[in-house]
């Protein structure tokens, strides 16, 4: 006898396994794309890293370091991110306009030139603190509490410089160059204040503990350098950089955990950490000759 019931079972088995098989290819297609993309990589770095082996056999140089080179550097930063936000203990997202004084920003670095207009290095960078004034905007209506917050950031980054008309064989004093950067940030908030004046005391006011987070960082920005000539006898001339960046230093946050008595927040108060900067550096090479 015709069981309809069956039927349904069967058909149900059916489409399971069909749903199953399908995400089977999804993720087998997935990894496949994945790993294409990696090769591609690999092979485009390697034919690059070829391309530029082979103009250095024809015009008799090296792409190893010719020249290494210590730099340090200083200037101007300030705040590229304008939106922040929190969840207090009642678990409502608070977003918030960002208003930050600008801060120094300062560079030590010790590279190596691989190539006439290639050279890269490793630098230690320290962001000073700068003051974060949080002002509410969003969700309405309000009024919300409106935070204050300090943050410095301690940054490590593998940089790399190509000069275009240097690799395109123009000879100049003065070399427009182009640079990003990969490496870590470490951005650490201090206790961070919300204040709400519509709470009586001492509610108005309260303290939270800040908190130190570690994140992925890049960097892209250009600039132009100078010789100045050889001021220590080193055999090649020490060089001026003029240098813009931007930099994504990932997530700033603060703690949950009240310094004082109160329930803790939700969210602590956070916003990504990216930055413009301007600065002036010297770089003194040393010849590895």
């Amino acid at each position: 006898m015709f069981d309809i019931a069956n039927v349904r079972v069967a058909a149900t088995f059916v489409n399971e396994r069909f749903v199953w098989g399908a995400c089977r290819v999804s993720l087998i297609s997935g990894a496949i794309m994945s790993i294409r993309s990696y090769l591609f990589a690999v092979f485009s770095a390697g034919a690059v890293l070829g391309g530029m082996g082979a103009a250095s056999a024809q015009d008799g140089s090296s792409i190893w370091p010719t020249e290494l080179y210590f730099r340090v550097e200083g200037g101007a930063a300030w705040l590229a991110e304008d939106r922040g936000n929190w969840a207090g203990p009642g678990g409502t997202v608070v977003t918030y306009d960002l208003d930050a004084d600008g801060a120094f920003i300062g560079s030590a670095a010790f590279g190596a030139q691989f190539h006439d207009g290639v050279r890269g290095d490793l630098s230690l960078s320290y962001l000073s603190e700068a003051d974060i004034d949080a002002n509410w905007i969003a969700p309405l209506p309000g009024p919300h509490a409106d935070i204050d917050a300090s943050v410095s950031t301690w940054l490590i980054m593998a940089n790399l410089f190509v000069e275009p008309l240097t690799l395109a064989g123009y000879e100049s004093p003065i070399k427009p160059f182009v640079t990003g950067g990969i490496g870590v940030a470490v951005n650490d908030m201090d206790d961070w204040t919300r204040t709400n004046t519509t709470l009586a005391p001492p509610d108005t006011v309260r303290e939270f503990e800040g908190k130190t987070n570690t994140s992925f960082a890049w960097s892209l920005g250009g600039g132009v350098s100078a010789e100045v000539g050889d001021l220590f006898g080193t055999g090649s001339p020490v060089e001026v950089d003029l240098t813009y960046r931007y930099t994504d230093a990932g997530e700033a946050k603060g703690g949950t955990t009240p310094t004082g008595n109160g329930q803790p927040a939700t969210t602590a108060f956070n916003y990504d950490n990216t930055f413009h900067a301007v600065s002036i550096g010297v770089r003194i090479p040393f010849s590895t000759h």
